[in-house]
């Protein structure tokens, strides 16, 4: 780790099934923790906290994003959360980085926000930047996920349907329902059966509903008096519901990265936000109610990460802060006192944390004027304000359209340049091969794989492994898809 840098800690909590008494050789069933996963009894499991650490390897002027495996704890329940917070300021201060520690990422775990004052409060002490402002950060899959999750039961009665209706087909009617199809020269595809309080699989059910709408319809009209399938206002919001999961579930699959950078997230990220409010004021009761609650759990989670990921935007060298002007006057197009005041606020706490960096560095830049953002004649700050007139009010927008505004906005004033992906942590389970070891041993496997691992793209030809008799990384750790 370079002597300069200061790392990012993500904390993860990771649970795996034991094998119950006389089971023998069975293999466990690992369980993966997340707020949408079921409860499992404490006496069946073991749980892990994974301590990674993200920083900036500068070593040979490479400048290379790096993460490591710290710590994989075993945590014996029952603990408390200052337990925890204890545990992972003792790792730390072995490691010798609890005075460099930058920001926190924690998982969605239901005790990560106290885990995260707690720690803001004991590190503070430590020197954090700008007074720790900064220092809780969430990823933008778990703000998206989140944001779903928690709004999604506006919509439960047309998900109840839609779930009764091809239950109702794929049981009673499928062979009916498969003529159809043919008749209608549609090509084959899973009609999907979601999981509850599993979104995703809300999303690819809603999908699939859409994508045979005729022949749901051609079947209605064959049996209409079950009550199961669905009126044309149904089919019109099931459509649109399933836009609004088709961007966010689109969104989500280009988090996981291998070489992860923050700046195109902020974009992907406020289009989202201009979409949510543009649904808002759907005609449909469900939609409107729908995308009102997301608003307001995506606007309370993304504010606390918005500015770091906003500063990642100022950095890349193709948007600086066009891309900030442009979403902020989009997304606040009917209160743009409110968009400049939001532009202020994070151009001036970037400035502040150059200036605290520049404080804390001995190696200080020669001229500062590199990174500082000008109010000169020539910036599109000026531009953006400067005719009340050219506000306009979008009744309907799609990704593409804010896409196709923002590369001409900043077509206007530069150049592009190609453009890399975000930071990103995913939940992980364990697998079968460790759910039956001594947790010392278990920790030994997985940080010395997690060590010993060559850089992705060094290995991306061979797979990285020579012999495949032995454990391999993603063996230890599933990552589920």
């Amino acid at each position: 780790m370079g002597r300069k840098s200061q790392p990012t800690l993500a904390l993860s909590r990771l649970r795996t099934a034991k094998p119950p008494a006389g089971s023998g050789c069975g293999s466990p069933s690992p369980t993966q923790i997340h707020h949408s996963s079921p409860p499992v009894a404490a006496a069946a499991e073991m749980e892990y906290m994974c301590l990674t650490c993200h920083y900036i390897d500068h070593a040979n002027d490479e400048w290379k994003v790096r993460k490591k495996i710290l710590n994989f704890v075993h945590m014996e329940a029952p603990f408390t959360l200052d337990q925890m917070v204890n545990i992972i300021v003792e790792k730390l201060h072995s490691w010798g980085i609890d005075r460099k520690l930058a920001a926190v990422v924690l998982d969605n775990c239901s005790s990560g926000e106290i885990v995260a004052r707690e720690l803001h409060r004991v590190f503070q002490a430590r020197r954090l930047l700008l007074n720790g402002d900064l220092f809780q950060v969430r990823s933008c899959a778990h703000i998206l996920n989140l944001t779903v999750q928690e709004s999604w039961e506006r919509a439960s009665d047309i998900t109840d349907r839609v779930r009764k209706m091809i239950n109702y087909v794929k049981f009673e009617r499928f062979q009916k329902f498969q003529d159809i199809a043919k008749v209608l020269r549609m090509d084959q595809k899973l009609l999907v059966i979601d999981s509850p309080d599993n979104w995703p699989s809300t999303y690819l059910m809603f999908d699939s509903a859409c994508y045979y709408q005729d022949v749901f319809v051609r079947l209605t009209e064959q049996e209409g008096h079950y009550d199961v399938f669905l009126s044309a206002n149904d089919w019109a919001d099931v459509k649109a519901l399933t836009e609004i999961l088709d961007v966010v579930y689109h969104a989500m699959e280009k988090f996981p990265v291998e070489n992860p950078t923050a700046n195109l997230y902020f974009n992907e990220m406020c289009e989202i936000h201009v979409l949510l409010k543009t649904w808002c004021k759907s005609p449909s009761t469900v939609v409107a109610k729908v995308a009102g609650q997301m608003l307001s759990k995506f606007e309370g989670y993304w504010d606390l990460t918005r500015p770091v990921m906003a500063f990642a935007s100022i950095l890349d060298p193709r948007y600086k802060m066009k891309s900030l002007e442009y979403f902020f006057r989009l997304i606040y197009s009917d209160e743009q006192f409110t968009a400049k005041t939001m532009i202020d606020v994070i151009q001036n706490t970037f400035h502040n944390l150059y200036n605290d960096y520049k404080h804390q560095s001995s190696d200080s830049w020669k001229n500062p004027s590199v990174l500082c953002y000008s109010r000169n004649s020539n910036s599109c700050m000026g531009s953006v304000y400067s005719n009340g007139d050219d506000s306009k009010t979008f009744s309907r927008i799609t990704l593409s359209d804010a896409r196709r505004g923002l590369d001409q906005y900043i077509q206007e004033t530069s150049s592009g340049q190609s453009l890399k992906s975000d930071l990103e942590i995913e939940a992980r389970t364990l697998n079968e091969y460790l759910s039956t070891m001594d947790p010392s041993t278990v920790q030994g496997l997985v940080c010395a794989q997690d060590w010993l691992r060559e850089d992705p793209e060094v290995v991306a030809g061979s797979g990285g492994h020579g012999d495949d008799g032995v454990p391999r990384g993603d063996e230890l750790i599933v990552v589920p898809k």
